[in-house]
């Protein structure tokens, strides 16, 4: 059996199965454009940017900070959502790996495809 799939946070907290997120919340490839997660994780860095010019560096550092846990939340959501998706073109199930279950197949993980 095949490595049990990673999930992310997100996924947990959203109830989203690895490799079915919709396309406005992370795209399929970077020719997409950007999804809500990528734009979440700049805005701490855009108000850094505002913040620091108006007011000085304190509370833009501050701003920054929240940057790190939300790039990482980000990163780790699309992250999985790729590693589903692979798992869905090759047949496998997105969450145990197995091989041969096909859309819609329940799993014997107890994951549908």
């Amino acid at each position: 059996m095949a490595n049990k799939s990673p999930t992310s946070p997100l996924h947990r907290l959203l109830k989203i199965q690895p490799g079915l997120a919709p396309k406005w919340l992370s795209p399929r490839n970077s020719c997409e454009g950007f999804g809500l997660l990528d734009v979440l994780a700049a805005t701490p860095l855009l108000a850094a940017i505002a913040l620091g010019r108006r007011h000085g560096w304190g509370p833009g550092l501050l701003a920054a900070a929240l940057y790190l846990p939300m790039a990482w939340l980000s990163e780790r959501f699309n992250s999985a959502e790729r590693w589903g998706r692979a798992r869905r073109r090759r047949g496998e199930c997105p969450s145990c790996g197995r091989a041969g279950i096909g859309a819609e197949t329940p799993c014997e993980c107890g994951q549908a495809a």
